[in-house]
């Protein structure tokens, strides 16, 4: 098996006003392609808007229905890991899995002008760990951050071997792709 390259942030403008980020960081908050095993690490998303206007992120709402990217059902592979196995083209899917802590559905993202939402998740943690996500800088009002609960089951430490975390995100009629690769001795 040939290893992927190791890639440990992946950048995408997604439109000319709005950029995101894909990572793997230390504990020190330090983007990494190499860990060693038992390493904590966290998976961080970042969504730039430098525009002057407010942007929606998430299913449209001429579907009809609004649920956030961020939860299970509309982005299951939203911080989730898959191991590069030689012979297993796939991998194997290990998942990092949230759900929101109210058990409701919510609105599409706002993302208001001129500001970066933040999701930074432990790899590990306890089942029913709660997160605000995401946390805007500067703080706004108008993107209210939503608290998501961790549900088992709760991924362990990864096995030596190459990892690869990717999920697409929907803006309006645009899909970008983000992915990473890294690896853990």
């Amino acid at each position: 098996m040939v290893a992927p390259a190791l890639r440990g942030e992946h950048e995408v403008q997604i439109t000319p006003s709005l950029r995101g980020t894909l990572s793997i960081q230390n504990a020190q908050g330090q983007t990494q392609g190499k860990l060693r095993r038992g390493d904590p690490f966290f998976l961080v998303f970042r969504l730039h808007n430098t525009g002057d206007t407010t942007l929606i992120i998430g299913p449209s709402p001429s579907l009809g229905y609004y649920i956030d990217f961020v939860s299970s059902q509309s982005e299951p592979d939203f911080f989730s890991v898959t191991q590069i196995t030689p012979g297993n083209p796939v991998g194997t899917l290990i998942r990092n899995s949230f759900s929101p802590a109210s058990g409701g559905q919510y609105r599409p993202l706002l993302l208001p002008a001129r500001t970066q939402a933040e999701w930074r998740s432990p790899w590990q943690g306890s089942v029913g760990q709660q997160y605000r996500w995401p946390v805007y800088t500067p703080a706004t009002s108008v993107g209210i951050s939503r608290v998501y609960a961790r549900y088992s089951p709760n991924p362990g430490p990864l096995a030596a071997g190459f990892y690869r975390s990717m999920f697409i995100l929907g803006v309006g009629n645009r899909r970008a792709q983000f992915s990473i690769t890294f690896q853990v001795k």
